[in-house]
């Protein structure tokens, strides 16, 4: 049986959805622990690891649909998983605070959220990435640029 019906109101984008938007650069590397899609990972213990929790960033992690789209019902890279991480490109991600294109960007330390503006307490800034699109409401999707 085929699809009978469509959302009217389908998203433009989903966190950690690469734009197809000039080259990018994406690595492989296991998970040390759990984390979610379009958040901003760090190196892990090891050369071939990345984590949450740090303030020494890699990149963000891409969506994976088998990894959404499973029995387990999984919509996380969970321990031990390889997990996609965007280091060069363009890429969708839940933004905390409403932005222009342009815009400097920071992250929470023990989270991975991206927030506007020069980090504060918890945060680290990210050097050279950008916002490239309005961002009206603190939590809507955001497109990021990683130099």
């Amino acid at each position: 049986m085929g699809q009978t019906s469509y959302s009217l109101n389908a998203p433009a984008a989903l966190p950690g959805l690469v734009a197809d938007i000039g080259p990018h650069e994406i690595v492989s590397k296991k998970a040390e622990g759990a984390f979610g899609f379009g958040l901003v990972v760090c190196r892990g213990t090891a050369d071939d690891q990345a984590k949450i929790n740090d303030t020494d960033y890699i990149g963000i992690s891409v969506r994976d649909l088998a990894r959404e789209n499973n029995a387990s019902g999984d919509t996380a890279y969970v321990d031990e998983d390889v997990a996609a991480v965007m280091r060069k490109g363009y890429i969708w991600c839940v933004i905390a605070d409403t932005g222009s294109p342009g815009a400097v960007l920071n992250f929470v330390n023990a989270t991975g959220a991206i927030g506007v503006g020069a980090a504060g307490a918890g945060e680290t800034d990210l050097t050279g990435w950008t916002l490239e699109s309005t961002v009206a409401s603190g939590g809507d999707l955001g497109l990021v640029r990683i130099p």
